[in-house]
């Protein structure tokens, strides 16, 4: 990200990029985007399906969803309001760019450490609270 006087933030252009449908698995390195539904269980679970094993969920006003069965999911986020409701729920609290003036590399420093501790065993919230969805989109014809 990048800060303009104005205090705005732009996102970096990225030479390796890609987007995929559905599940696909990326055929590079890479900032990836993937194509998926709206919902965060459905969207959750095609990342998982195309081959993600953490999922960084934020979630603003607070939705519970969690882990799938062969993902896990680190939830955050920025909304003290949410934060302070579900506190159970928030893996990592980055309310604190707001409420504590904590600078976004900080926060991403503190996104990027877990991310290291639950791929070395720490289970996330989700997992303590049993939280498991898993939903799959089908688009196109069915019966």
């Amino acid at each position: 990200l990048k800060s303009d006087p104005l205090n705005c933030h732009h996102v970096h252009t990225f030479e390796r990029y890609q987007t995929i449908r559905y599940a696909d698995q990326p055929s590079k390195r890479g900032l990836v985007c993937m194509h998926t539904g709206s919902a965060a269980c459905e969207s959750m679970s095609g990342l998982v399906a195309g081959g993600c094993q953490i999922v960084i969920f934020s979630t603003g006003r607070g939705n519970s969803i969690g882990s799938t069965e062969v993902g896990v999911t680190i939830k955050v986020s920025g909304n003290p309001n949410t934060v302070k409701s579900m506190p159970e729920n928030i893996d990592i609290d980055l309310s604190t760019i707001i409420t504590k003036n904590e600078t976004i590399d900080h926060g991403g420093q503190r996104i990027w450490d877990m991310v290291e501790k639950v791929a070395n065993g720490k289970l996330t919230s989700a997992e303590v609270l049993g939280e498991c969805q898993l939903a799959v989109s089908r688009w196109g014809l069915s019966v």
